[in-house]
């Protein structure tokens, strides 16, 4: 997402979007669910981890989805000024690709 993000104005447009911006964690586990995101994370010295992708990405996001493995680290998380929700993030069926989304449909809950 690096690259979209490095475009003139999509930052700034995701930072200040009236809709909450919502992402999943390509990282359970320690590992990229696909492609090289984990190898990317190391090549830059961080750890690849879901707290490493909300610190990367806290400015523009409002909920991150992390994998139920991941959950554990959900309060660290939280203390970066994200909502965070668990899910089954690795699909293999049709309720576990039902639930993300309902998941991310809900959206960020607001703090209390």
């Amino acid at each position: 997402i690096d690259p979209v993000l490095a475009v003139p104005g999509v930052r700034d447009a995701l930072a200040n979007a009236s809709a909450p911006v919502i992402a999943v964690s390509p990282i359970v586990a320690g590992d990229a669910i696909k492609g090289p995101t984990a190898k990317l994370f190391r090549e830059m010295g961080t750890e690849p981890s879901v707290q490493a992708v909300a610190a990367r990405y806290k400015d523009i996001v409002d909920l991150m989805i992390i994998d139920e493995q991941d959950a554990p680290a959900a309060a660290e998380v939280e203390a970066l000024g994200l909502s965070v929700a668990t899910a089954q993030t690795v699909m293999r069926t049709l309720e576990d690709k039902t639930m993300l989304a309902e998941i991310a449909l809900k959206g960020p809950v607001p703090a209390s």
